[in-house]
């Protein structure tokens, strides 16, 4: 399994029974653990697996050998938000509300809707890359139809499966005031977005979201439960990422939310930093699902989300790479690694989270965290097929494949991304988007978005803190 083999080729046949088969490959269907794994032909018709075989000439319009490769899942990317990609560079030495005031409430206005649409199609080139094929999207300033719409063109073309998040914000503070709109046209506009886009791509769903519990009314809040517990999508708020965030009028945020009926089954909790036992309880009482985003909660020094209580009071967890200008990633591997990482550093535990569970979280927890573990997370017939084709070749040494895909697994390994049926990346090259051409645009954009909002400037470094000794010379 381990020995160097041929790159996954596909192969176009007449006269077929399905549209894709993905044959030769070890497959990890992750229905009941990642440890199970079977010799399986993937059979896929329609954009949906139609069979798991052991047929190896099956009558397919494209077959794909992966011989010698892993074929599992691909990753659910719970929590994003794809356009901030053009601000990379620029968090790094800023404290949590600094880099929000500084930083990305600056630069956001600044953005145009040409901006938008390059990042997030740089956004969705890097995440094929390392393996996802859904996201959790959102842009902040969801006032602005012109980010939301070239956002939604990014993806559509790219071709990721997403559920997107319009956000609102009818409160917010001063520092955020662009970003204000009364309740009831947001909601308004939420809704014929969900209308509008019901029959423009299956592979993308909307949902509702807020920025925080406290930046909006407590009735526009709840009344955003309403509508997405009435069209069945996601509502999602970030909660508790800092400790300065954890109190609402001198109440902990999630009492302030029972009290105001805000818990829901269709509520997302990005991040949950600060929580403890027994508010934890409390959402998983309401079926609340939470988004960990250990990179970034790294990368800002929020803190580490407690996952073993999160786990032990029986919440949905999914994995997301939340911002990709706060850890300058847009990886799934990065995210377990840094997740099991940072578990068993906050533990003091070497056995406080197992690579079994890291790929669980960034599979099928993902795809129930977004109302979509129908469709995506796993393998089996009449499930969306899609999938990932890995070269263990790269891997090897390994001794566990759980453990090598959480520890050693970069994302380089990944060959072949298949979304809905179709392929959009095939050895290691992207088939929907041009890279090259997209590296460039960015570049660009980013540059003036820097010049408009007037964010970056000279950043701190070694000779003005505690390291400068590491730069003298020897006396």
């Amino acid at each position: 399994m381990t020995r160097p083999t041929p790159s996954a080729r596909a192969v176009r046949a007449p006269g077929a029974d399905v549209d894709l088969a993905i044959v030769g490959g070890t497959v990890v269907p992750m229905v009941r653990n990642a440890r199970d794994t079977l010799r399986a032909t993937v059979l896929v018709r329609d954009g949906r697996i139609v069979g798991l075989t052991r047929e190896r000439r099956p009558k397919a319009r494209e077959v794909i050998d992966a011989t010698g490769k892993l074929v599992m899942p691909g990753f659910v990317n719970a929590h994003c938000h794809g356009i901030h990609l053009l601000m990379r560079g620029l968090s790094d030495g800023l404290r949590y509300h600094d880099w929000l005031e500084q930083l990305m409430y600056r630069a956001l206005p600044a953005y145009r809707a040409q901006d938008a649409l390059v990042a997030s199609n740089l956004f969705c080139a890097e995440a094929i890359r390392s393996g996802i094929t859904t996201i959790g999207d959102s842009t902040d300033f969801g006032n602005r139809a012109d980010l939301v719409e070239a956002t939604l063109a990014g993806i559509d073309a790219a071709g990721l499966r997403a559920l997107y998040f319009r956000n609102f914000s009818d409160a917010p503070p001063r520092a955020l005031r662009a970003n204000r709109e009364p309740a009831g046209r947001a909601l308004a506009d939420i809704e014929a977005l969900i209308a509008r886009r019901a029959t423009r791509n299956p592979l993308v769903r909307i949902g509702a979201g807020v920025n925080e519990p406290h930046f909006v009314t407590p009735g526009a809040f709840r009344r955003a439960v309403d509508l997405v517990e009435a069209h069945d999508t996601r509502l999602m708020v970030h909660l508790a990422e800092v400790e300065a965030d954890v109190l609402i009028d001198g109440v902990n945020v999630v009492d302030w939310m029972r009290q105001h009926r805000l818990l829901s089954p269709k509520l997302v909790a990005a991040h949950c930093v600060w929580l403890r036992p027994p508010q934890l309880r409390k959402l998983a009482a309401a079926r609340v699902s939470i988004t960990w985003q250990p990179s970034t909660n790294a990368f800002l020094a929020d803190g580490v989300m407690p996952l073993r209580d999160v786990l032990a009071a029986g919440i949905t967890v999914g994995l997301g790479t939340d911002d990709s200008n706060a850890s300058d990633h847009v990886n799934m591997f990065t995210e377990m690694r840094t997740g099991a990482m940072v578990t068993k550093l906050r533990e003091r535990d070497g056995t406080a989270v197992s690579p079994d569970t890291m790929l669980a979280i960034a599979t099928r927890g993902g795809a129930r965290v977004l109302g979509l573990d129908a469709e995506v997370g796993a393998i089996s017939v009449g499930r969306a097929a899609d999938l990932i084709v890995i070269d263990l070749a790269q891997l090897a040494p390994f001794q566990d494949l759980a453990s090598a895909l959480v520890y050693q697994a970069t994302g380089a390994e990944v060959e072949t991304v298949v979304i809905g049926g179709r392929v959009v990346m095939r050895d290691r090259v992207l088939i929907t988007l041009d890279e090259v051409k997209l590296r460039r645009e960015a570049a660009k954009a980013a540059a003036g978005v820097v010049e408009r909002g007037g964010v970056g400037g000279p950043r701190r470094d070694a000779s003005t803190d505690a390291g400068k000794h590491l730069f003298a010379d020897a006396s």
